[in-house]
């Protein structure tokens, strides 16, 4: 009975404890992809492998240009590689995801516009693994990715 009296007390301390305590999933390191989703849509018609690798080079380059971070460097690392999250958004078009990409660079955070050459055509953009609470107000204007939009 002592026994059972003593592992009541314990959750319920376990218990206050967890609820007074701020969460990690609270406020969980996040990389933000937006891509172009007009690039999918006549004329110019991208097959969404095309779209996709451009996505994944903005991403590996957003994290490469943070890779001293501290957030970039608990994202990759090994107790978290393989639950990395990531937000994958749809841009309607060029002129907005440069607007989101010029808001990034006023607010410092770090992130790689993805720029295809030779055409010179802006098709993604990739934060820096950050904590999702310090970038997703620059980018509450953007849905998730749809690519049947």
């Amino acid at each position: 009975r002592e026994w059972l009296r003593a592992s009541q007390i314990l959750r319920a301390r376990a218990a206050m404890a967890s609820s007074a305590a701020p969460r990690a999933d609270d406020d969980p390191i996040v990389q933000y992809i937006v891509v172009r989703e007009d690039l999918t849509t006549p004329p110019l018609s991208w097959p969404p492998g095309s779209l996709l690798a451009q996505a994944a080079h903005a991403s590996v380059a957003a994290i490469w240009i943070a890779r001293e971070n501290e957030s970039t460097k608990l994202y990759c690392g090994e107790d978290n590689i393989n639950t990395m999250r990531k937000v994958v958004l749809g841009s309607p078009d060029a002129e907005r995801l440069l607007a989101a990409a010029q808001a990034l660079a006023n607010a410092e955070i770090p992130h790689k516009l993805w720029t295809e050459q030779p055409e010179n055509i802006p098709t993604a953009l990739a934060t820096a693994p950050m904590h999702k609470k310090s970038v997703q107000k620059y980018l509450r204007k953007f849905r998730l990715f749809n690519l049947q939009s």
